[in-house]
């Protein structure tokens, strides 16, 4: 689907800093801000703790491999499950590097992501990213909280060396065109994307 984005402005730490693009007009509210920096790690911390149950718990029935399996066949499920209850919300998970071709990256996903692989570069950190935009005639606002890789996530995500065999050959056959692994722990994953509609 092509999107007809108007306008895409930022902020972190709750103060506008720039506005991405000029094609249109708008900037964040401090109302919208702070609506959507609430709603936003809400909804990052509900997603990111049920898919550490889903992984630990599979991890404890059957291991690495059956943790890859829940990643394959559950994650997109839990996180559109989030939707489900929340209409006026949208959730994603993001990566430049990612591994089910359906997390790839929008072009406002790609310029949350530029931003935290620029702050990556001098060494600095941000919590969250912002962005309010037009979309296909829709007013939004966005949310983008950073992943880091944990040493549990390297059973999939690590080198070569790192994961176990039958991981791999699973992760081969289920992805063949994987780019998620290579990782070291506390490295930048990607990011947790919370949209809300503004209508």
């Amino acid at each position: 689907m092509t999107q007809n984005i108007l306008f895409s402005v930022i902020i972190f730490g709750g103060l506008l800093t720039y506005p991405l693009m000029t094609q249109g007009t708008g900037e964040l509210t401090r109302e919208e801000a702070e609506k959507i920096q609430t709603v936003g790690k809400e909804t990052t911390e509900k997603l990111i703790s049920t898919l550490k149950s889903a992984l630990a718990k599979a991890m404890r029935e059957g291991g690495p491999k059956a943790a890859i399996e829940v990643c394959s066949e559950e994650a997109l499920k839990l996180t559109s499950s989030i939707t489900r209850e929340n209409p006026e919300l949208d959730v994603k998970r993001t990566s430049r590097k990612f591994r089910n071709p359906k997390n790839a990256p929008d072009r406002l996903e790609s310029e949350a992501l530029e931003y935290f692989e620029n702050l990556l570069e001098d060494r600095k950190s941000a919590p969250f990213f912002l962005q309010k935009a037009q979309i296909n005639n829709r007013k939004v606002l966005r949310y983008y909280e950073p992943l880091r890789l944990t040493g549990f996530c390297l059973n999939c995500h690590g080198t070569e060396d790192r994961i176990p065999g039958e991981v791999l050959e699973s992760i081969n056959q289920l992805y063949p065109d994987d780019l998620a692994r290579g990782y070291t722990e506390g490295d930048f994953r990607g990011l947790v994307r919370v949209e809300l509609r503004m209508d």
